[in-house]
């Protein structure tokens, strides 16, 4: 006989619950107290809308926010694993290799600039370039469009020494992402960068919206 639970308008009668377990097995896809045959018995109320199985809810599930941030944990947590990897043979720090990253793709930026692309506060963007400039791999100078301002750049060993890292990086984050095609890839940014933007709007919790 075809049964399914219902949830019960008061406890269940634990004996009896056994009972009736023993007398008709009950569906793995449903989650409720009490078993009763599967036809709805609509003068008490229990009409198809009541019936909920598990496989309804994990489809839910599956569209959840909660679901949607473990999946892109897991995506980034494996996809750093290769970018980690790629630069550990140049003996660069992460921070370090973001500020040459940057400066070799964007050229030269004032040191708030860069720490806002890499996002550093501005007390650890200062050290990494003071770090750098120490190493030969960048350098400060006044900016031509206003004297008045510094920037910074990469000097010729820094270019150098950032451009082999960087196509290592790259080849490792290619073969990385190769369960994509480049079609896929292209709509999965577009999704992400959309993403981002409206998470970017929504006020934290506890937070006023300014």
């Amino acid at each position: 006989m075809e049964v399914k639970r219902r949830a019960a308008r008061g406890p269940c009668d634990p004996a009896m619950e056994r009972g009736r377990r023993q007398a008709a097995p009950v569906h793995s896809d449903t989650r409720w107290c009490c078993i009763v045959p599967a036809r709805p018995i609509y003068g008490l109320g229990f009409g198809p809308s009541m019936l909920l199985t598990r496989s309804h809810m994990a489809d839910a599930s599956k569209n959840s926010g909660v679901h949607l941030w473990l999946v892109l944990m897991k995506a980034h947590r494996a996809l750093a694993r290769h970018a980690s990897k790629s630069i550990e043979p140049s003996g660069l720090g992460q921070s370090d290799f973001a500020v040459l990253e940057v400066l070799l793709n964007k050229g030269p930026l004032k040191v708030n600039d860069i720490g806002r692309r890499v996002d550093l506060t501005s007390g650890s963007i200062t050290t990494a370039v003071d770090r750098l400039e120490a190493r030969g791999l960048v350098a400060r100078e006044h900016d031509d469009a206003d004297r008045r301002t510094r920037v910074v750049r990469l000097t010729p060993a820094g270019r150098a020494h950032i451009s082999g890292i960087f196509a290592q990086h790259a080849a490792a984050l290619e073969a990385a992402s190769s369960g994509l095609t480049k079609a896929e890839r292209k709509i999965l940014i577009g999704l992400l960068k959309k993403l981002g933007i409206a998470a970017e709007g929504i006020p934290e919790p506890g937070r006023n919206p300014r």
